[in-house]
């Protein structure tokens, strides 16, 4: 069988296609053993730019103790009227969130039923007192008596002797002396009747004044209580609460509002137990035994975290008192720290605003304080404590301390090198280094983050923040 011929143009177009591929694989062949050397270039050295000040030593330096807490009354007092009754009358300024005066009448309860006890008590008093000047005349009148009596008796008594006498010489008869005997025993009865009387008259008088001293008690008791119809505010404050209205029954010791003084305010503070040693010991342990004078106490900065009337302020306080013993969970000391609302206001930057300085407390300037601004409760506040005075203390960022206590400084010939140090105390964003803690005078320690520290690696230190984050190692 026959196979067709394949057509001209079909070969010429299988043929040209070979071509094209043979002419791309000699060129591809030519460059690849033909391309020009790529030209070599140095590599250059970049030397890393740090912060690394030379350190100095602070001569003194007051170690300031930071904690928090919510403000509390010095003085919180329930109202609770100690009489049962109607209230006849309420003061406008008795309501919650009002402000209130030292000796201002709250409210009144209807008097009548205290006065009329009162007016009761008084007339079984004067009743009794009369009743003991009637004994006491009595008494006077009954000695009187005896004595007259006495007087009689005695008369009686001779002529009894002398009828006795006359009977025995024979001048009178038997009935003379039974008739003197008569009138003898007659005036001794009257006689003895009257002492037994006289001898009554003590146990009365006794009686009666224990009465009377009962009566007394009685009348003082009912004074008081009309007393207690008025409440007056003990403390100028601002009132809490108030459960009462005009015209309603109170019952006796039940509460009916609650008032706090606002002249004085406290804050209790939880710190760490260990930071107390940063605390002056002397002040500390006066404080512990509430001996501790105006001169003697730990003053510290109360830094409210919210604005009051549009401003920023700190007040000045000092520890008043340690609460007993630690607490149970997290072993945290209680300093309860207490600020006088009428003492001066500065002005304080906002929180956001103090920067560095926060573990020293806040910068402050003085600054006249809007009328009326107080201190007031649950506020919470930052409390800076006064603590110890250091002298050539070392204060270093406290990221550039590493983990293991060392910091990383720059040699005589600007290489890195690494140093362990002893650190005192760490806060929030310093660590405070004493004078023996291993750092000299002079020394520049790293304050920037070196993403890859080689130990002996050129560092370019600067007093400056760097212009740009460190890269790398450099050469060496």
């Amino acid at each position: 069988m026959m196979h067709p011929r394949p057509k001209p143009h079909v070969v010429v177009n299988v043929l040209l296609s070979l071509g094209v591929l043979a002419a791309a694989g000699a060129a591809g062949w030519y460059l690849l053993h033909h391309k020009p050397a790529p030209k070599s270039r140095a590599q250059a050295k970049v030397i890393p730019q740090v912060r690394a000040p030379a350190i100095q030593p602070l001569r003194t330096y007051r170690v300031a103790v930071v904690g928090y807490g919510s403000v509390r009354p010095r003085v919180s007092l329930k109202i609770t009227p100690e009489v049962t009754g109607r209230v006849a009358y309420k003061a406008p300024g008795f309501d919650s969130g009002k402000y209130v005066r030292a000796g201002q009448v709250l409210f009144r309860i209807d008097p009548i039923d205290y006065r009329l006890a009162r007016d009761i008590a008084d007339q079984q008093v004067k009743l009794l007192a009369a009743g003991i000047e009637k004994l006491h005349q009595e008494k006077t009148n009954l000695q009187a008596t005896r004595v007259i009596e006495q007087r009689r008796k005695d008369l009686a008594k001779q002529k009894l002797d002398n009828a006795k006498a006359s009977l025995a010489g024979g001048a009178a008869s038997q009935s003379n002396v039974d008739s003197a005997e008569e009138t003898y025993q007659a005036r001794k009865a009257q006689w003895q009747t009257i002492v037994n009387q006289l001898a009554l008259i003590d146990p009365q008088l006794k009686q009666l004044t224990s009465e009377k001293a009962i009566a007394q008690a009685k009348l003082a008791q009912a004074q008081k209580d009309l007393g207690r119809t008025e409440y007056r505010s003990p403390v100028t404050g601002q009132c809490r609460t108030c459960s009462i209205q005009a015209n309603e029954r109170v019952q006796a010791g039940a509460v009916c509002g609650e008032l706090y003084g606002t002249a004085v305010m406290e804050v209790p503070v939880s710190i760490p137990s260990r930071e107390l040693q940063w605390i002056d010991p002397d002040k500390l342990a006066r404080c512990r035994r509430g001996q501790a004078g105006v001169a003697d106490r730990i003053s510290a900065d109360v830094y409210p975290q919210q604005p009051i009337h549009g401003q920023w302020l700190v007040w000045r306080g000092c520890v008043e008192r340690i609460e007993a013993g630690l607490e149970a969970q997290t072993r945290m000391a209680t300093l309860v720290v207490q600020v006088h609302n009428a003492q001066t206001l500065r002005r304080a930057l906002p929180p956001a605003s103090r920067g560095p300085t926060a573990a020293s407390g806040p910068t402050t300037s003085p600054a006249t304080s809007p009328a009326g601004t107080m201190l007031d409760i649950n506020v919470f506040c930052k409390v800076v404590i006064h603590g110890k005075v250091v002298t050539n203390a070392f204060i270093l960022p406290r990221s550039a301390v590493q983990p293991d206590s060392t910091v990383y400084l720059i040699d005589p010939d600007g290489r890195l090198a690494r140093k362990t140090i002893n650190v005192a105390r760490f806060t929030d964003d310093r660590a405070l280094v004493l004078a023996d803690g291993g750092i000299r005078p002079g020394d520049r320690i790293v304050q920037d983050d070196l993403t890859k520290p080689v130990l002996g690696m050129r560092v370019d230190a600067r007093d400056a923040p760097a212009s740009a984050p460190a890269t790398g190692p450099a050469s060496r």
